[in-house]
């Protein structure tokens, strides 16, 4: 729950991905549990329902600008000790590095 401390101040209020939607991108053995506060901050379970991690995006917690100005969303998954299981690319727009070559090469 430390790590929760270090994350929880950086609320913006971007719009974040719906349950359905987060549950699709978590990989197997592990799901989407509850969340774990309104900061979009949600419990990450093994396959035995226990809890395992947390998951959250970053936009809306920490809406860092690429380099067209946009915010990228992350959705990232860390383990109970805080190190990462997974971080997966949900948004960008970054025009300069996709022109000609569409995104396949990302």
């Amino acid at each position: 729950m430390a790590l929760l401390a270090v994350v929880l101040p950086l609320g913006s209020g971007a719009a974040a991905l719906e349950r359905d939607e987060l549950a699709a991108l978590i990989m197997p053995p592990f799901s989407l549990g509850e969340p774990l506060n309104d900061q979009g901050v949600w419990s990450l379970l093994n396959s035995g329902g226990a809890e395992a991690g947390y998951v959250f995006e970053t936009q809306p917690l920490a809406p860092l600008p690429g380099f067209s100005g946009a915010p990228i969303n992350v959705l990232v998954t860390l383990d109970l000790e805080g190190r990462f299981l997974d971080a997966r690319l949900i948004e960008h727009n970054e025009p300069i590095f996709v022109s000609g070559l569409g995104e396949a090469p990302f």
